[in-house]
């Protein structure tokens, strides 16, 4: 490592009687300049590499596909949205999938289907962080997962046309099943 002295004078409008200062050049040495090139060339490939065949897994050396994907204008955006039932009140209704109401958002919602899948029980989950989360509450004693349909045309949601699939259904009294896939 090697050091250069440079003096400097401040250029404040001073008329030069400030003293001179001195700055300190660091210089790395072949090694640390090897190294650092050895870190670059290795992030450089891990990029490269999510960017080709990475997922949502290899974050952040790949991109998000809720980012890098898009829908077909002329396709449909499917959501997964969340209906429960109290004692009060019977039917079906949509609740809001956030983590003031569940403790999850509806990504994490969405990225857990497999495990719904394998154990809808775990829908009676949802409904303890609900009563958790909001005491006050009346408690829910069904919880369902819809999968909601909304077909495009170009680039328009036609939701007159919009179509609701139960998935997967927890009730407290008759324990819980998978509807759809």
């Amino acid at each position: 490592m090697t050091q250069t002295d440079v003096g400097v004078r401040a250029a404040d409008g001073d008329g030069g009687r400030a003293p001179a200062t001195t700055r300190t050049t660091v210089r790395l040495s072949g090694v640390g300049r090897a190294w650092r090139a050895g870190v670059v060339a290795v992030l450089a490939v891990g990029f490269v590499a999510g960017s080709l065949v990475g997922d949502d897994h290899w974050w952040p050396f790949s991109p998000w596909r809720m980012f890098s994907t898009s829908s077909s204008p002329d396709g449909a955006v499917r959501v997964f949205v969340l209906e429960v039932t109290t004692p009060s009140e019977p039917g079906w209704r949509e609740v809001p999938i956030n983590l003031w109401v569940v403790g999850l958002n509806r990504a994490e919602l969405e990225g857990r289907w497999p495990l719904v899948q394998e154990r809808p029980e775990v829908l009676a989950t949802l409904a303890d962080a609900h009563a958790r989360l909001e005491p006050e509450q009346e408690r829910w004693d069904g919880v369902r997962l819809v999968r909601r349909s909304t077909p495009m045309a170009g680039g328009v949601p036609d939701r007159e046309a919009t179509t609701d699939q139960p998935l997967a259904v927890w009730t407290a009294d008759g324990g819980a099943q998978v509807l759809g896939s």
